[in-house]
């Protein structure tokens, strides 16, 4: 294993700490201070996964134009940003703009991790640097 796996191994996981930690914080905030529903909930969850689905196919060219490094640094930092505007959301669409702008970062900084494993792993231990990628991403958002 070499320093830069495990930079991006740590990156990884302390990442989807961070996300996960929104995962049972979120729903209420959604339900409670903005006054949504069960449907305002699951779009507060669902917009962000969609946005990030939907984006990563662009920011896969953006990565190989502009390199990996600036799509885990431009998507963490989005993230990061428009995470902390989640405590200034005073209605549900507010929210939602910004759970959409979170996935647009997450897919960033998804797909740049993603991407640096895949090309410093030796093709015969891919596969197996793709599972400790998953398992670093998996138990962040577990923990």
């Amino acid at each position: 294993m070499t320093r830069l796996f495990l930079l991006v191994q740590g990156a990884t996981f302390a990442y989807f700490l961070a996300i996960g930690t929104l995962i049972p914080v979120l729903p209420r905030f959604a339900k409670g201070p903005l006054g949504g529903g069960d449907v305002a909930v699951g779009l507060s969850i669902g917009s962000f996964a969609l946005s990030a689905v939907l984006l990563r196919p662009f920011v896969g060219r953006t990565g190989d134009r502009r390199g990996r490094r600036i799509l885990m640094v431009a998507g963490a930092g989005t993230v990061a940003i428009s995470t902390a505007l989640y405590l200034l959301a005073t209605s549900l669409p507010i929210l939602l703009l910004l759970r959409i702008i979170s996935g647009a970062g997450e897919a960033g900084f998804y797909v740049g991790a993603a991407t640096v494993i895949n090309d410093i792993a030796p093709d015969e231990r891919r596969g197996e640097a793709l599972s400790f990628f998953s398992l670093a991403l998996f138990a962040g958002i577990a923990v």
